[in-house]
This record gives C-alpha cells, sequence and structure tokens, in this order.
C-alpha cells in the first residue's frame, strides 16, 4: 500500500486545486447539488425532510440517488461542526451561496478521499491472496488511480462514482474472502444486505448488479441451486436489502413526493436503433477521440481480454459478476454520448474492481515472460494519465461545450479531446508544465513565497490564484495532502494487529 498511497498523494497534489475551495469550483450543478442535499440533510438532523436544504429537483426533493450521501453524511457531520463553532449561515439552511467553501461541503470532498483510500485497501487484500506484492500494486495502482476515477475525488468528489466503485470493491473484496474460509454469519448477512441496498441507492442503474451479487457469493456450483439452506441466506439478504431501500428511499419520496427524472432519459434508453447503430457506438467507445476507452482506460481493455483468455482464481465467478455490466454498456450505448463529464462513467467505475484480479494476473504472466514490463505498463499507462491530468485546463480548449456526438444527440462534450491533450504536451511544453502545476505545485510555491516574503520572484501566472491568503484553504489543502498517509499508517497498524493475532 505505501506505493499506492504515494500516487494517490501525487494525484492529489497535480489534479486538487485548494484555489476553488472557497470559489465553488467543487460545486458542480444538478447532480452534484442532489447529492449534497442528501448528506447535508442526515448531517444537520433534517431527514427525511428536505426543507432546508439546497438542490435543483422540483422543489420537494432531491432527484440524485441517496446512496452517495449516505455514505459521506458521517464525513459532512463531523466538519459540519466546524461551520456551526464558526456560527456559520449554513447550519440554519444551506444555501446556493453558503455551501461552497464550508466545511460542511469540505466533509464530503474528505469522504470520496476515504473511500477511494479504503476501496483500494480492499482490491489490494483482495488480489494479494493470489498475486505477489508487485503484481498487486501495479494492478491497483494501474486501475483504480490512472484512469479517471481521481477526477472524481479532487475534482468532482460530490458526485456518486467513487462511492460506485467502494461497494464494487467490497463486494470483490468479499468474493475473494468467501473463497479463502466459510465466514457466513449474521453479521456477513446484513453486512451483504447493506451493500446490495447502497448499490441501488447510490447508482439505480446497478440495481442487477447488485442483485447478482448474493448469489454470486454463496453459490458454488450448480448444485447449490437445491440447497434450501444456501437459498435461506440469500432470500433474507433480499429481504434485509429491501428493508432498507424502503426505509431510506421509498418513505422520503412518499413524505416528500416528486415526479422523478424526466421522460428524456427514458426516452434516450426505450428507444432502439437498426444493429448497425449500436456496433458503430461500440466502436466509437473503444476507439473515439474523445473518451475512446483505449486512451482513457485502456486498462479495461486488457483485463476484460484477460478475463476470458487467462487462467485465475474465481474465473467463472468474475465473469458471472460481469454480466450485469452489460446493461451499463447498454446505457452508454443508448445515451450517444459520455454522460456529460469525463470518461464513459455509466460503466468504467462499476466495470474497474472487477478486473483488477484479471489484470494482475495479466501483469504476473508479463514478468514471467519480460524484463521490461514496467516499462510497457508505464507507457500504456501515460496515455489515462495525461488524459485525466488535461481535463478542464488550459482555458477552454480541453473543456466540455455542448456539441454533437455524431449519434444523433448533443450534450457536453469535446471531439476531438485526445488530440488537443497530445498536441499541448508535444508541441507546447511551458503549457503542459502549467497544467501540471497549476494545482498544488503552484500553491506550494506561494505559501513558501508568502514566508520568505519573495512573492516578487514568482510569475503572474503562478500567483494570479493565490493573491490573497485564506487560513481555511491551507488547513483544509493540508488534509487532504495528509489523509493519504494518516489512511495508510492506519492500515500498517490494522495489518500489523491482524498477523499478530
Amino acid at each position: 500500500m505505501k506505493y499506492i498511497t504515494l500516487v494517490i498523494f501525487v494525484f492529489a497534489l497535480v489534479l486538487f486545486r485548494p484555489y476553488e475551495l472557497n470559489t465553488g469550483g467543487f460545486w458542480y450543478a444538478d447532480d452534484d447539488w442532489d447529492y449534497f442535499a442528501h448528506a447535508s440533510s442526515i448531517a444537520y438532523g433534517q431527514f427525511p425532510s428536505y426543507e432546508k436544504e439546497f438542490f435543483l429537483g422540483d422543489g420537494v426533493k432531491p432527484l440524485g440517488g441517496i446512496g452517495s450521501g449516505i455514505l459521506a453524511s458521517p464525513f459532512v457531520f463531523v466538519f459540519s461542526l466546524v461551520d456551526r463553532v464558526l456560527g456559520a449561515d449554513i447550519v440554519l439552511e444551506r444555501t446556493e451561496e453558503n455551501i461552497p467553501g464550508s466545511w460542511s461541503q469540505f466533509g464530503f470532498i474528505v469522504a470520496s478521499l476515504f473511500y477511494l483510500y479504503l476501496s483500494c485497501w480492499l482490491l489490494y487484500k483482495a488480489v494479494r491472496y493470489f498475486c505477489d506484492e508487485p503484481a498487486s500494486v501495479w494492478a491497483v495502482m494501474l486501475m483504480a488511480l490512472c484512469q479517471g476515477l481521481p477526477l472524481y475525488v479532487f475534482r468532482r468528489p460530490i458526485f456518486s462514482h467513487v462511492f460506485e466503485f467502494f461497494l464494487q470493491s467490497v463486494f470483490v473484496y468479499l468474493l475473494v474472502l468467501f473463497q479463502q474460509r466459510d465466514i457466513i454469519s449474521k453479521k456477513m448477512i446484513v453486512l451483504i444486505a447493506t451493500s446490495v441496498a447502497m448499490t441501488i441507492l447510490v447508482r439505480t442503474n446497478n440495481v442487477f448488479m447488485a442483485l447478482f451479487w448474493p448469489m454470486i457469493l454463496f453459490f458454488n456450483g450448480i448444485k447449490d441451486g437445491k440447497n434450501i439452506s444456501i437459498w435461506k441466506k440469500i432470500i433474507l439478504v433480499y429481504v434485509l436489502a429491501v428493508i432498507m431501500v424502503f426505509g431510506l428511499k421509498i418513505v422520503p419520496e412518499l413524505l416528500n413526493p416528486s415526479g422523478g427524472y424526466g421522460g428524456d432519459i427514458k426516452a434516450r434508453l426505450l428507444t432502439f436503433e437498426p444493429i448497425a447503430f449500436y456496433f458503430k457506438r461500440f466502436v466509437h467507445i473503444l476507439f473515439g477521440i474523445n473518451w475512446g476507452l483505449l486512451y482513457t482506460a485502456p486498462f479495461i481493455v486488457v483485463a476484460g481480454l484477460a478475463l476470458f483468455i487467462q487462467r485465475y482464481p474465481l474465473k467463472h465467478k468474475l465473469i458471472w459478476a460481469t454480466l450485469p455490466m452489460l446493461i451499463n454498456l447498454y446505457c452508454v450505448i443508448a445515451w450517444r454520448t459520455q454522460g456529460g463529464w469525463y470518461g464513459y462513467r455509466y460503466l468504467i467505475f462499476a466495470l474497474m474492481p472487477l478486473l483488477v484480479i484479471p489484470l494482475a494476473h495479466f501483469i504476473d504472466q508479463c514478468k514471467k515472460r519480460m524484463s521490461v514490463w514496467p516499462w510497457i505498463l508505464s507507457t500504456v499507462a501515460v496515455f489515462p494519465i495525461l488524459s485525466m491530468v488535461a481535463f478542464e485546463a488550459s482555458g477552454g480548449a480541453l473543456h466540455l461545450s455542448v456539441a454533437d456526438s455524431g449519434f444523433g444527440q448533443s450534450g457536453w462534450d469535446n471531439p476531438h479531446y485526445q488530440v488537443k491533450v497530445w498536441e499541448i504536451f508535444l508541441f507546447y511544453p511551458l503549457e503542459a508544465l502549467h497544467i501540471v502545476f497549476d494545482a498544488g505545485v503552484f500553491y506550494i510555491l506561494n505559501i513558501l513565497a508568502k514566508l520568505v516574503h519573495a512573492q516578487h520572484l514568482l510569475s503572474a501566472a503562478m500567483i494570479k490564484n493565490y493573491l490573497v491568503f485564506d487560513w481555511g484553504v491551507l488547513i483544509k489543502t493540508m488534509i487532504v495532502y495528509a489523509l493519504p498517509f494518516g489512511l495508510y499508517g492506519a492500515y500498517r497498524r490494522f495489518n500489523y494487529n491482524e498477523h499478530s493475532v
């Protein structure tokens, strides 16, 4: 976990922009407002009422799923204590003006970083049952940290995909744990039921995935289908999950009725096209120069092939676990755009945890056949890393705008994004350096320059975002930078206690 921790810190340094803490930079419209409203209603003791919350919705309740808000709410509550001590008006009512820059909002940022680290921890432990240290570390770093997910932690943390990734990681870890020893107990059944319920509550399109997991975990063969005791456990999981969903989703909706998402979503998903359309769309998802998986998530392609071709433990169960991903793939195809922000987010973040074990075994085979395997993997990783680092940088060239997707649908896109990224990094080195240093490096240089009264040595581009010093920004930034190392310390302590028992 040491190298994984360092990589998380490096991405925090490059992607996390301290100057946006007080300017609403972590506060995207629509969905983000809904997710935060769920978390703040719980943290401030208002749930299931949303009378004091800010969101777009329909004025009655947020439309976005409640799952992310539930998972983030403990962190929002802890940091809301600072707002309470300071007497901030967010304590009385959440508004579009008082949420950005608040400690309550920062709690959601910390939650996203925490669940990213915990996900990596779970996946690392799962892979280590079958692979050595180098293969496990590389697999987790390449799959979890180099393919867009850190953007949803350090740039758009008030969202659902980190939490979706975390829940899938929990299931993968449980799958490995079940393989190692019989751990079926009442506590484990409650844990599985909670994970099923939360998977549904975080993103509704993952309902089939959530319902598949109990059967994948409990069944070890066709003969188990006749085992009544196993079916009783599975049914108990479903019943508990339904109770949780009913209490956390259905009851609030009955108390705060709303029309739900509009007909545009149903129209897109239920409008069927000729076979040629789906083939062309799939090819575009793989090779498109905007968000093609070969550039933004190449290790999904590699591990996806390894999933079926290679031999490795739990192969059949992992293949069964990927079947519900066909629903997510269909959503990406039928949506006709990438989904309105970075990458094919409706698919990749639920899929990545399932492919870590196949990727680790692929790396293990590479190690046995070639000595240059780290250089090859690193070279491939450059593509998604630069794509991720460059996103929403350099004026407007690397930003999204409303554009035609080429499949009969307009939306937020950047049709030639990958070309623009490489154009900057190959032909405009100064601009490329500015993109890499604009976040943490420039902030640290400004802090050091202020301490020694040497700001005059910095260029205008380096100081333009940090003209005013803010203690709150400094403290929050240091928390973000320090948290991975604090969690690594907790990991070391837990690992030591686990082996000493």
